[in-house]
């Protein structure tokens, strides 16, 4: 059976009225899952920052070293986040630590490479002038380098913070996020009968 454009529009307006009321109904389990994910997303993305910037640092000074810690952040990011949370479940068991850590580290791989192509992106002109006028290594790095790059890393620290939140829906596994999924489980279905109900009835 065909449905109209406005039958769409209407079910999707019931659903919405309906996860609404859900989640006044429901609005304590509703704040804890809100603070759990906030805490969780921003707390692994400032780790991350603080642990793989500096290694990004390092992987653009060039040499073999560049190639091996390219190549192991390369391998890392092909991991899925269940699986890791799956992984360090025997070390830390089940709570808020596993989900931190294994965010922490799918972070840590996109952090580096940008960070790595930022600061080797910088025009070889602008440092040449640096040095003209009698800076030091030191001052090219955090007067000329890091500025010119930080545009780069910040733009990939915004995309991990939007990725940290829907790898959340991973974390759905741990005690602790039960109401979280149960908002999400609560529209799954209410989405599910109002698509599935017209079929049924014409049947």
């Amino acid at each position: 059976i065909t449905r109209s454009p406005l039958t769409l529009i209407s079910d999707v307006m019931d659903l919405l009225a309906q996860t609404w009321a859900y989640a006044v109904e429901n609005a304590g389990r509703v704040q804890q899952a809100m603070q759990v994910h906030l805490l969780l997303s921003f707390g692994a993305l400032g780790i991350a920052m603080l642990v793989f910037i500096p290694i990004g640092v390092l992987a653009s000074m060039g040499g073999k070293l560049t190639s091996a810690l390219v190549g192991a952040v390369a391998a890392v990011r092909v991991i899925p986040s269940l699986a890791v949370i799956l992984l360090l479940l025997p070390v830390f068991g089940l709570g808020w630590l596993p989900a931190l850590v294994a965010l922490t580290l799918l972070a840590g791989p996109p952090l580096v490479i940008n960070t790595d192509i930022g600061l080797r992106g910088v025009d070889p002109a602008t440092l040449e002038a640096a040095t003209g006028l009698g800076m030091t290594g030191t001052q090219r790095f955090w007067r000329v380098k890091v500025p010119l790059a930080l545009p780069v890393i910040i733009a990939i620290g915004r995309d991990r913070c939007l990725a940290r939140g829907s790898s959340f829906r991973s974390s759905r596994v741990l005690p602790w996020s039960r109401a979280s999924a149960s908002c999400w489980r609560a529209a799954r279905k209410q989405w599910r009968t109002a698509t599935s109900s017209p079929t049924a009835a014409g049947s």
